[in-house]
C-alpha cells in the first residue's frame, strides 16, 4: 500500500495525487488535435480556445465566401481561401502535437 493513502481514500482521490500523463496528452493531440488540450484544461485552456477559433474560423468563412468567388476573375482569391481552410488547422495540429510532446514528463506528473 502506497505510503500515506489509507485504504478508505477513494479511486478518484488517489488518481488526483498521481497527476496526468504525457502519453496520454500526446496521443489525445495526435488524434483530436486542439481538444486534447482538455486534458490539461485549467493550464492550457487559452491553447483549447485559441485553437478551435483558429481551427474554424478560417473554414467557415471560406464556406460563405466560396458563393462570392464562382467567377474565374476572382478565382485567386477563392484559392486563398481554400489555402486558408486547410492550413490553420493543419497547423493548430501541429502546435498541440509539439507542444505536448515537448514538454517535460514532470510537468504532467506534477499537474
Amino acid at each position: 500500500m502506497e505510503q500515506g493513502i489509507s485504504p478508505n481514500t477513494s479511486y478518484n482521490q488517489r488518481r488526483e495525487k498521481q497527476g496526468k500523463s504525457k502519453l496520454v496528452a500526446v496521443l489525445l493531440a495526435v488524434f483530436l488535435s486542439c481538444f486534447g488540450w482538455l486534458y490539461t484544461y485549467k493550464r492550457n485552456g487559452w491553447k483549447f480556445w485559441l485553437g478551435s477559433i483558429l481551427s474554424t474560423l478560417p473554414i467557415l468563412v471560406s464556406a460563405i465566401s466560396m458563393e462570392f468567388y464562382v467567377s474565374s476573375a476572382q478565382e485567386t482569391a477563392s484559392q486563398v481561401l481554400v489555402f486558408a481552410a486547410y492550413a490553420f488547422p493543419i497547423s493548430v495540429w501541429a502546435w498541440a502535437v509539439i507542444d505536448n510532446l515537448f514538454r517535460g514528463s514532470v510537468w504532467y506528473s506534477s499537474y
